[in-house]
């Protein structure tokens, strides 16, 4: 998790990163190069919840693919033209904060 600090003239405060930001940083792996692959494991492992499900629907309805975290990872650590052209769909977080599920279309 990281942490961003907001520097005013009277006090300082700390904002902290929203689940809902977890969306942002799968986009972000999703469209990034292959850079530092093991940072980017590491930063999936804390943000994806253990019983993840994935579910990408296919392109011209052609049905959907499903993934648990293990597969998902391995899929978004070396990101390939198919992944890029993935788009979002919902993401859902649990109790902890960490997403649970994530519904995606290939485009």
């Amino acid at each position: 998790m990281e942490v961003e600090v907001a520097k005013s003239n009277t006090e300082n405060q700390i904002l902290l990163m929203q689940p809902d930001d977890y969306a942002l940083i799968l986009k972000a792996f999703m469209q990034s190069d292959i850079k530092d692959w093991q940072t980017r494991k590491v930063q999936l492992q804390k943000i994806l919840a253990d019983d993840l499900e994935v579910l990408v629907m296919l392109p011209n309805n052609l049905g959907a693919e499903y993934y648990n975290k293990k597969e998902f990872s391995e899929k978004l650590i070396i990101p390939t033209s198919t992944i890029k052209k993935m788009r979002i769909l919902e993401i859902k977080n649990n109790s902890e904060d960490q997403i649970q599920f994530i519904r995606i279309k290939q485009e």
